[in-house]
């Protein structure tokens, strides 16, 4: 059975501005409160799919010692900044990975007090001491961690869910086997140059990697179904193409340099973001998916504002 994506975790500057903005681009945000070691609070955006978006921020006040400190999570200023799968059994799990030789923390107690002074608990298990990703296991209930009442998980703008997470790596094969021994699964077949997937309950895990020969290796490799298409017309009409088959190649060439500018700029966008976190690996962008809405919203708005990606997906629905 595939991991389960809990939450994704949004650092912010102000997290009362932050609340704001993603309301303005018809999210539906719940105050949080304020994280046991006092340095940080949050709010939440929660799905119909049970995962949720975290934004989180400094309170200003110092770190209690006795308590985990998400502070470190901020220090790179806002962006996207820490993912978790979701445990049911965490010190199993922490043994399980353990043998497999993968770098875990031993479980460590959290907790929050919600605005309305109920507190909640968990237990986190850090990767290679970070937060990229750590799991979760809920000690009190879920729903007080994140709601699932349908009103509070029905969004203006139509976002049903979390996808999938994306993230840039320097080094892919390096990448797929750290995934490989922490997910306990292999990447999913694919042949597309510098990405590979893995199956996630409910979503995906996408590494992509932006170096510059990686470019020229997506574009051929978009490539070759046109241009195996444009041999078999031509030799199928023996080198006498009819003159609207030709209007009709002329016209996919003219698209195909359209989305080869596109992947230049995407791979492009990658390798810079990459390289602004000094080359380490990093979560990239979220992808979320959305149910048809009629009126549009400009979610594609938060990479200027708060430097968080969301790709948009709308499958088909019931």
């Amino acid at each position: 059975m595939p991991f389960q994506l809990d939450h994704v975790v949004i650092a912010v500057s102000d997290l009362a501005r932050a609340v704001a903005d993603y309301r303005a681009l018809g999210f539906t945000v719940l105050e949080g409160g304020i994280h046991a070691n006092g340095a940080t609070h949050n709010a939440l955006i929660g799905f119909a799919d049970g995962t949720y978006l975290e934004l989180l921020a400094a309170t200003g006040e110092a770190a209690r010692p006795e308590a985990l400190d998400f502070s470190p999570m901020l220090r790179q200023g806002e962006g996207l900044c820490g993912w978790a799968l979701r445990a049911d059994d965490l010190s199993a799990l922490v043994a399980a990975l353990g043998a497999r030789s993968v770098s875990i923390s031993p479980p460590i107690s959290g907790s929050r007090q919600k605005p309305d002074g109920a507190q909640l608990a968990w237990r986190l298990a850090l990767v290679e001491g970070g937060f990229l990703p750590f799991f979760i296991e809920d000690v009190t209930p879920r729903a007080l961690r994140i709601p699932a009442d349908p009103d509070l998980t029905a969004h203006a703008n139509g976002v049903r869910g979390i996808s999938g997470v994306e993230l840039v790596t320097p080094d892919l094969a390096a990448s797929q086997a750290r995934y490989q021994a922490l997910l306990g699964v292999q990447a999913q077949p694919e042949d597309m140059p510098a990405f590979r997937a893995f199956a996630l309950e409910g979503a995906e895990l996408i590494l992509s990697a932006p170096q510059p020969e990686s470019v020229e290796q997506v574009i051929d490799w978009s490539a070759a179904p046109l241009s195996a298409f444009e041999a078999e017309i031509s030799a199928l009409f023996n080198a006498e193409v009819p003159l609207e088959v030709q209007a009709l190649l002329h016209r996919s060439g003219q698209l195909w340099g359209q989305y080869e500018a596109a992947i230049k700029r995407q791979m492009a966008d990658r390798a810079a973001y990459l390289a602004a976190r000094g080359g380490v690996e990093s979560l990239y962008a979220v992808r979320l998916w959305q149910a048809p809405v009629e009126e549009s919203f400009p979610l594609a708005d938060l990479a200027l504002t708060h430097n968080v990606r969301l790709i948009l997906q709308t499958p088909d629905l019931p």
